[in-house]
């Protein structure tokens, strides 16, 4: 089993819009994406740089944005029924209720996005940064 994840903690957010149809786009430059042939943050893993955007249309958002570009400290999605703690899956293109929560290290209020869908649009080449050993011990 394979697994490509962004991992929210220091991913950079450059920018948050919303269109008139009422989709919102994340920037993310850069995300920070772990690749791992187990579960990522589990096992044995490389961290990539990869720029994006998590498109979320229908939304509504509740807080406000920091002064951008800000590191994220943590975060969730839901997304397909599931939440993934600190993570979105890679590739996102799911139908259904969906929602980023986003806290920065910054320590300004967190920043949620609600909306009817989610897609995940990875660009450029990811650029490799580092292997990560497993955090987890066996048994």
């Amino acid at each position: 089993m394979s697994a490509t994840i962004l991992q929210l903690h220091d991913s950079t957010v450059v920018s948050i819009s919303v269109n008139a149809d009422d989709e919102a786009r994340v920037r993310f430059e850069p995300g920070m994406v772990v690749k791992s042939q187990g579960i990522p943050g589990v096992d044995a893993s490389t961290l990539w740089r990869q720029s994006g955007e998590l498109v979320i249309p229908e939304a509504e958002i509740e807080g406000e944005p920091p002064e951008l570009p800000a590191t994220v400290r943590d975060g969730s999605m839901v997304t397909g029924g599931l939440k993934y703690m600190d993570m979105v899956p890679v590739p996102l293109d799911n139908v259904g209720y969906a929602e980023l929560r986003l806290s920065f290290a910054d320590g300004a209020p967190d920043l949620v996005i609600r909306g009817a869908d989610a897609r995940l649009e990875m660009e450029d080449i990811p650029k490799y940064i580092k292997h990560i050993e497993e955090t987890q011990p066996e048994g």
